[in-house]
């Protein structure tokens, strides 16, 4: 019933998955309360699930292919500026599989690459600015 949505939450996972057979991808068993009813639900019945663990709205996503480190420590993506390419440092919150949040050093439709620009190895980074570590005074 591909058209049916409910709602409901994990209660169990397995501790060890099942191996599916001609596959690399492992299977564990979870469990899960429903809110609410359905007639068309059976005890024991096999679905497919999608399970939402955060939503963020109007999030800013680039691929994770599109990010690059530099010394360990500093986040960065080739970015299009007029003619020319930065390398411009980014700010990076949640990632799933495929794509990563950027908090802070891109805007929306800021054009990126995806793999590295020839000729860029020797081109500084362009940093954030630094975030303040000292305290704020309220004004009275």
């Amino acid at each position: 019933f591909p058209d049916k949505r409910l709602t409901g939450q994990v209660i169990k996972v397995a501790n060890v998955g099942e191996q599916r057979p001609n596959s690399d991808a492992k299977v564990f068993a979870v469990e899960i309360e429903v809110f609410g009813s359905d007639e068309v639900l059976k005890p024991g019945m096999t679905t497919s699930n999608r399970i939402i663990t955060k939503t963020v709205e109007n999030g800013l996503f680039v691929p994770l292919e599109a990010l690059y480190t530099q010394s360990d420590s500093v986040t960065f993506v080739f970015r299009k500026s007029g003619l020319k390419t930065l390398k411009k440092e980014v700010r990076i919150g949640d990632a799933n599989a495929d794509n990563v949040l950027i908090l802070e050093g891109l805007e929306l439709n800021d054009e990126i690459y995806l793999s590295e620009p020839t000729g860029m190895e020797e081109v500084n980074v362009i940093a954030l600015p630094k975030q303040s570590s000292a305290p704020v005074k309220a004004a009275r």
